[in-house]
């Protein structure tokens, strides 16, 4: 689920509404949630096995897209992060790590430091010279952190 979208996007976005999910994805939902706060106070570990906290990533004073996802998504996590990274790529006037951070934050409290590391290296790998791949972090957390993150947001899953 991708939770904040770069406003300053200079591509327009369409949207396509699926009719027919799978029963597991026929309960996840997204509420909207404007001027909510984003859970800050949650503990979350990076691709490299380091300890990150919202209040550091936030500190940068960059906006920040946020997605919600997991490694071994049947489908719906690939097709959006593909599009992701391909929207990013495709973007000149805006640098990844620069002007902007992208998160990524697994659903499944059993990801390994291991499968985040493939996933940024799937995804950075489109991006261009141009982005650099530091601004896009990948993190696992326990299931309480992702939880209180999630709904935070307004992310029903």
């Amino acid at each position: 689920m991708l939770v904040v979208v770069a406003a300053w996007a200079t591509t327009p976005l369409h949207a396509q509404i699926l009719t027919d999910l799978p029963p597991r994805a026929q309960e996840i939902r997204v509420d909207e949630m404007l001027g909510a706060m984003v859970a800050r106070n949650g503990t979350f570990i990076d691709e490299r096995g380091q300890p990150v906290s919202f209040d550091a990533l936030l500190s940068r004073k960059l906006p920040i897209i946020l997605t919600l996802n997991y490694s071994n998504c049947p489908g719906l996590c690939v097709a959006q992060l593909s599009g992701l990274s391909s929207g990013v790529a495709g973007m000149r006037e805006l640098q990844l790590g620069k002007d902007f951070l992208m998160v990524s934050v697994s659903l499944d409290p059993a990801e390994t430091d291991q499968q985040l590391q493939g996933m940024k290296a799937r995804y950075v790998a489109a991006l261009g010279k141009e982005h650099n791949p530091e601004g896009w972090i990948f993190l696992r957390s326990n299931e309480a952190s992702i939880e209180k993150l999630a709904d935070s947001v307004g992310f029903r899953y």
